[in-house]
């Protein structure tokens, strides 16, 4: 999904973090959707067939599917930087990059 700001997106992921949790309030556990996101900035490629290459979604994986918890955005340095200029009072918890 292209996104026209950083704060757009992460508009719409906690919009979709929200949506998931009334949906997991009504279901029983085994039967919950838990997702976790990452959040990057930059150009892709999306190609006729849908495969996505490009340094912005390497991070998106990275950070989604390595390093995030359940319930967890992480996002990269440049969408911090851009967040905290756009969002006033926006505040983010500290990690470690780690190579690899």
């Amino acid at each position: 999904i292209k996104f026209d700001s950083c704060t757009v997106a992460l508009r719409f992921i906690l919009h979709v973090t929200r949506d998931l949790d009334d949906y997991n309030d009504k279901k029983e556990r085994d039967f919950h959707i838990r997702a976790k996101f990452g959040l990057a900035k930059g150009k892709v490629l999306v190609t006729d067939d849908g495969d996505i290459a490009g340094e912005a979604w390497e991070h998106c994986c990275t950070l989604s599917e390595d390093k995030a918890e359940v319930g967890e955005i992480l996002v990269t340095e440049m969408v911090k930087q851009d967040l905290e200029r756009d969002l006033y009072g926006c505040k983010f918890d500290l990690r470690e990059a780690s190579e690899g």
